[in-house]
């Protein structure tokens, strides 16, 4: 459950490396393996080092996640990943596992319908029964 193979034998796909990097200000940059537009999208993703799970995390837009982000924006928590991926990690990459984007009505009000974060929450609670843990870059079980 903390390696990568386990995740990949679940439908989860390399798409991105973020990576230390001197060209930008925040120190990191982002190289995808996949095209970006169909991850333009709901989904769990997979920060991993090697084999390792390092965090389980859910984004609405993938793309937006990764590229815009852990690459660009200042707060507390992409600024702590960027300083693991800059002092202790060098890279890391980026596993997405996308889920249904789907609409819902109800009172008649039409709204998104979040699976990721359900899936998010699923996974770190089934991490931390098997392994004891949470994986390192997470903060809680959610």
């Amino acid at each position: 459950m903390d390696k990568v193979s386990h995740w990949q034998e679940r439908g989860f796909v390399k798409v991105a490396r973020i990576y230390k990097s001197d060209r930008l200000t925040q120190g990191v940059d982002v190289e995808f393996f996949v095209n970006k537009k169909d991850y333009k999208a709901p989904g769990v993703y997979l920060l991993t080092h090697k084999d390792e799970v390092l965090k389980i995390g859910q984004s609405a837009n993938i793309l937006s996640r990764v590229s815009t982000q852990y690459k660009c924006v200042t707060n507390l928590g992409n600024n702590r990943i960027r300083a693991e991926i800059k002092e202790k990690y060098i890279s890391v990459d980026v596993y997405v596992f996308k889920v249904p984007k789907k609409d819902f009505t109800l009172l008649e009000y039409t709204f998104p319908i979040n699976y990721q974060k359900g899936l998010e929450e699923a996974m770190l609670h089934d991490f931390y029964k098997k392994m004891n843990r949470i994986p390192v870059l997470n903060l809680q079980r959610n």
